[in-house]
């Protein structure tokens, strides 16, 4: 992948290439998470189950990061305005094919939204070229901010469109690229000859690694990684195509120098929890609250707020090069409060029963210094992963690009281990917390006794039988509750273990530059 031109244009206005640019990008990136607004209509509309309607997304986001590398390993584009039309044109068909086509099979469903994937991948790679705006670092911006946003956005549209109407945020999603790829159409014209694509063999097995990825980690949790063939075939093929993307890419001689790695991780890291923690909203606040798709979409704003604030604060510290550990603790910081916060959440007290109409769960204002210690940890990482340099400095360009498409990764694989979350993970939960009284007897007895004295100064008639039956509907709740407490909890220390392997990483480099100083 070589470092990207700006091909020969037509003396055409300049303001309307950046408006398609800004406008295809927005399609994008309001998208990727934004979605997940919606699935929760959409997977009772359907009769789907949490897997099926997030298997689609991460399906979106696996496709992505395949029309991104492939993209970028074409650099130099020849005609960039029209590698952008045709990733604008997939990302259309594919959004309407979503939004209008309500009784399609399943399986149409996953390949349009593959195919709207691929062509959103190819328009981040070509839209900041055609933008005159290639390695712009506001526009590798766009990618951490506009996600964070995208939720609330989508859940507008949606509900703006009909209610509950999950299918306004595809149709939406299809007009912004609508109106990018008009403007373009007229404003986009190249003097150039479009060269002929190169797909190397790397890329094929690139591509197999992820499909059989996303199958193993989307189905074969319902279907048992070892009960069933077809989910044993795929984490087979994640392991053999994996194998030979190693071969072939990663250890050629002009392969991205070992040094530049650990940022491509961290970066899949970041795109984790950035994704994680806005899709997560959707189960948390559908399941635990019952909150329709606006006020779902509302537990996310702090995450936006930091997204926001780390922006401005990069814009205001241009030359800082600290943001990805002060990120990683950040993220830490804020896990630990909403561990706390959900650990520590009186289930069992009379007044969050959901029968007297209150909350069974923490909701914006409780969860909202952590989730805003999120994203603006998760942004700030992401930053100073843009702002990071390497040597040799050759390989800069190339390292940057690698960000975005780890950070899409990152991204589709959090949504995975969300499903698994929320279905494994609650099984486990339930199991511990109906049986409490035999596992923690103490404890039992303790919540059981406040209970008995709040309900006898109620006047209620038989106190002990309600607080049993009180802490017995709480059970549901508490378990809910401690699956999510338990994820940020791996949140906490996976931010923990970055955090260090960065501070190592960072050491290393240092006493390499030295050492080649005084050589």
């Amino acid at each position: 992948m070589n470092e990207p031109v700006v091909p020969a244009l037509e003396p055409v206005a300049l303001p309307a290439r950046r408006w398609a640019a800004l406008l295809a990008l927005a399609s994008v990136w309001l998208t990727t998470a934004g979605h997940t607004s919606c699935f929760r209509e959409m997977d009772a509309a359907r009769g789907w189950v949490t897997t099926d309607g997030y298997s689609l997304h991460s399906g979106y986001l696996f496709s992505i990061a395949c029309g991104l590398v492939i993209t970028l390993a074409n650099r130099p584009l020849s005609s960039p305005a029209r590698v952008m039309r045709l990733g604008l044109g997939l990302l259309i068909v594919g959004s309407f094919y979503n939004g209008l086509m309500l009784l399609a099979p399943f399986r149409w469903l996953v390949a349009s939204r593959m195919a709207a994937g691929f062509g959103a991948g190819m328009v981040l790679a070509a839209a900041p070229i055609v933008g005159a705006a290639a390695g712009s670092r506001l526009f590798a911006w766009a990618g951490i901010v506009l996600p964070s946003i995208g939720i609330l956005v989508i859940s507008f549209a949606a509900d703006f469109y009909r209610e509950h109407g999950w299918d306004g945020g595809f149709l939406f999603e299809g007009c912004i690229a609508l109106a990018a790829l008009l403007i373009l159409l007229v404003w986009g014209n190249e003097k150039s000859r479009p060269a002929r694509p190169v797909v190397p063999l790397w890329y094929c097995c690139f591509v197999g690694f992820l499909g059989c990825l996303w199958y193993a980690q989307s189905y074969g949790q319902l279907q048992g990684w070892w009960e069933d063939s077809r989910a044993r075939l795929a984490m087979a093929g994640c392991l053999f195509f994996l194998a030979l993307v190693v071969a072939t890419v990663v250890l050629r001689p002009d392969a991205l120098p070992m040094v530049g790695w650990p940022t491509l991780i961290v970066a899949a890291f970041a795109g984790f929890v950035q994704y994680f923690n806005v899709s997560d909203m959707g189960v948390y606040g559908g399941i635990l609250r019952d909150l329709g798709m606006i006020d779902r979409s509302l537990l996310i704003w702090p995450l936006s707020i930091g997204a926001a604030c780390a922006t401005l604060l990069a814009i205001a510290l241009p030359s800082t090069r600290c943001f990805t550990l002060s990120g990683l603790l950040a993220i830490s910081l804020g896990m630990w409060l909403a561990h706390q916060k959900t650990i520590d959440w009186p289930y069992w007290a009379a007044l969050n029963q959901a029968q007297f109409n209150w909350f069974a769960a923490p909701g914006l204002w409780e969860l909202a210094p952590a989730r805003f210690l999120m994203g603006f940890g998760a942004s700030l990482t992401l930053i100073g992963l843009q702002r990071a340099t390497m040597s040799p400095a050759a390989f800069e360009p190339l390292r940057r690009d690698l960000l975005t498409v780890f950070q899409f990764m990152g991204g589709a694989f959090s949504i995975g281990v969300l499903t698994l979350c929320t279905t494994r993970g609650y099984q486990n939960e339930y199991s511990f917390v109906a049986e409490r009284q035999y596992i923690q007897p103490e404890v039992y007895v303790e919540y059981g006794g406040i209970l008995k004295n709040h309900l006898h100064t109620q006047g209620f008639g038989n106190a002990e039988a309600g607080a049993r039956s009180l802490l017995h509907g709480s059970v549901v709740y508490e378990a809910n509750n401690l699956v999510f407490a338990s994820i940020y909890g791996g949140f906490l220390a996976a931010a923990l273990v970055f955090a260090a392997l960065v501070t190592v990483w960072w050491v290393w480099a240092w006493l390499g530059f030295a050492a080649r100083q005084k050589a």
